[in-house]
């Protein structure tokens, strides 16, 4: 008959024995997670998400100043907003608060396009103001697009610099298995949605 303290000696090398191979299972899982194909396509999303994420950065606080005139318009009353008028144009969204649209010059409707993907960024017009002076004057307005990739810095920066982050700081730790998990899950698919939005 063994004793108490063979088989606590025994218990403790099989304990020894399991932690060796689940360290070796957690290895290997390691290895393929950052070797290989899955690793190299990664990589390449990663460097997508970077470029993706200077281009709109530089496309949000770069300005053109260049005006093209406003061929069409239409009110949306259907968009119901407290104090603010619906403007599409071409199907985009503008949003000017509605004492700033009233009294607007209609010929004077313009868009600003951003430089690099070359979509409409804000919406210009001036109004004719009778009530701030003795003499009318004339003033100018500016109008960010509404649901556009502009109105989201710098929380889509943060969000597509992640991969990057991930790459360089890979670890054998949990947060990095999460991490990767949420780029694959939720950033890439959604940084290929984005470029699919900014062109469709």
């Amino acid at each position: 008959m063994t004793s108490t303290h063979e088989r606590l000696k025994i218990k403790a090398q099989k304990l020894r024995l399991e932690k060796l191979e689940a360290q070796a299972q957690e290895d290997a899982y390691y290895k393929k997670m950052t070797t290989g194909l899955n690793w190299t396509i990664f990589t390449i999303l990663t460097f997508f998400c970077l470029i993706l994420n200077i281009l709109i950065t530089i496309d949000t606080f770069v300005d053109t100043n260049k005006l093209e005139p406003v061929e069409s318009y239409s009110f949306d009353r259907s968009i119901y907003a407290i104090g603010y008028q619906s403007v599409v144009i071409d199907g985009n969204l503008f949003m000017p608060a509605i004492q700033d649209l009233a009294g607007f010059e209609a010929s004077s409707f313009k868009v600003e396009i951003s430089p690099i993907f070359r979509i409409p960024k804000y919406f210009h017009f001036d109004k004719i103001d009778t009530y701030s002076a003795a003499e009318p004057f004339k003033v100018h307005h500016r109008v960010l697009q509404e649901q556009s990739i502009y109105n989201y810095f710098p929380y889509l920066q943060i969000a597509l610099i992640l991969p990057l982050l991930v790459f360089l700081f890979k670890e054998q730790e949990p947060w990095f298995k999460f991490s990767r998990l949420a780029c694959l899950l939720l950033i890439f698919p959604g940084s290929l949605l984005i470029l699919f939005n900014i062109y469709f």
